[in-house]
């Protein structure tokens, strides 16, 4: 079985304290939505695991992803 939305939500849960939580879901959710963005929960769990733990690092990953989401899972792996 592979990964949900689920898993990327309690990943976020765990790198993320409860008051940022909110914020993080709304910048990881700005991947997926285009044609270019393929495999959404894996290449946000790719980003969740570059962006140890920090906000800006989550938004610099995830506008990365919006451009070569390619390159973002590579880092991660």
């Amino acid at each position: 079985m592979g990964l949900s939305y689920q898993d990327v939500f309690e990943a976020l849960k765990m790198d993320f304290k409860p008051d940022e939580l909110k914020r993080a879901k709304e910048i990881l959710d700005q991947y997926g939505g285009g044609p270019n963005e393929p495999e959404p929960v894996r290449v946000m769990m790719a980003i969740i695991k570059l962006s140890v733990k920090d906000m800006g690092a989550l938004q610099k990953n995830v506008d990365a992803a919006k451009q070569d989401y390619k390159s973002v899972l590579l880092w991660a792996e």
